[in-house]
């Protein structure tokens, strides 16, 4: 029993001896680290202001400019748009000037990118087809509705879509956008689509303003008999089971359904029609206006590992 109380006492020994030689190290890092700024002081602040002014420069010279375009593909206009957009961006990297000219970026090597995304809606997706909320409802038990969501296939069935230009000089973003636009929508095949489309508008228009017209004189009609007591022998003409109510029911969906045809008919006069623009927000994306920051950081990292490698050397020799 003696012996392992011993031995108990020589471990305890031990351990505190090693808690404190641990210790005793800490501190001696801590201050030899403050030793070290202390004496690179004046070095370590010209870094910091040094590489601080040279990020700022080049910020400043080389800004990046970030504009947005939202818009709607009508008339199953919306691959058409994805490829030329992707196309337009292949120009870019290639500086295709002939190419570029024809889209309006004559000033190609102030266009850096040129790119193009959903805008995701998916109350509007659902909306659309009621099979689209069931798809999502089974990938969501699965775990894989936000990756369908996102998918390339499936966004194309959203209603907007952005594209996006960053350039390095925002004098010019307002007339590559309207020059763009312009381009997209030259296209003979879609633009025909959409004078088809507008005509028959136009004549579900007409249709309806008739078909509510000739209601209107069964209302009046109906209205006419009933003051004057009589029957309305003349209605089982248009229809014998036909109620009162079905009737004013009819005329309302018909007066609801012109409102949404004219409303249509604004979206439609381009097939690819500009919905909102937002001009030269400032790219922070990745690297860009940040340099600033990312310089002093560098120069600090380079010059302590410089300093711990002659360290080293020193204590080598």
């Amino acid at each position: 029993m003696s012996v392992n109380s011993s031995e108990k006492e020589v471990d305890v020994l031990d351990i505190g001896k090693s808690l404190k030689s641990l210790v005793f190290g800490f501190a001696k890092m801590i201050v030899d680290v403050l030793t070290f700024l202390k004496k690179k002081a004046i070095i370590l602040i010209a870094i910091i202001v040094v590489g601080g002014g040279v990020g700022y420069l080049i910020d400043e010279k080389f800004p990046k400019y970030e504009s947005q375009v939202i818009v709607a593909a009508n008339f199953e206009s919306i691959d058409y748009l994805y490829n030329t957009i992707e196309l337009i961006n292949s120009k870019i990297k290639e500086k295709d000037t002939v190419y570029l000219k024809e889209v309006g970026i004559t000033n190609h090597k102030e266009v850096k990118k040129i790119s193009i995304e959903p805008v995701i809606d998916v109350y509007d997706f659902i909306s659309k087809n009621p099979q689209n909320f069931e798809m999502i409802q089974l990938l969501s038990e699965s775990g894989d509705a936000q990756s369908t969501i996102k998918d390339i296939t499936t966004s194309k069935n959203y209603s907007s879509h952005q594209i996006t230009l960053i350039t390095s000089n925002k004098e010019i973003s307002k007339g590559i956008i309207q020059s763009l636009l312009l381009y997209l929508n030259n296209n003979k095949f879609h633009e025909e689509l959409r004078q088809v489309t507008i005509k028959n508008l136009d004549y579900q228009l007409q249709s309806n303003e008739e078909m509510i017209d000739q209601i209107d004189e069964i209302l009046k009609g109906f209205s006419l008999e009933k003051q004057q007591g009589r029957s309305s022998d003349k209605l089982v003409y248009y229809n014998d089971n036909m109620q009162l109510n079905e009737i004013i029911n009819t005329r309302n969906n018909l007066v609801v359904e012109q409102g949404k045809i004219r409303v249509q008919k604004q979206y439609f006069d381009r097939f690819i029609k500009e919905k909102s623009t937002s001009l030269n927000i400032k790219n922070t994306k990745g690297l860009s206006s940040k340099l600033k920051l990312v310089f002093p950081l560098i120069g600090l990292t380079l010059f302590l590992v410089m300093s711990l490698i002659l360290s080293w050397a020193k204590k080598v020799e």
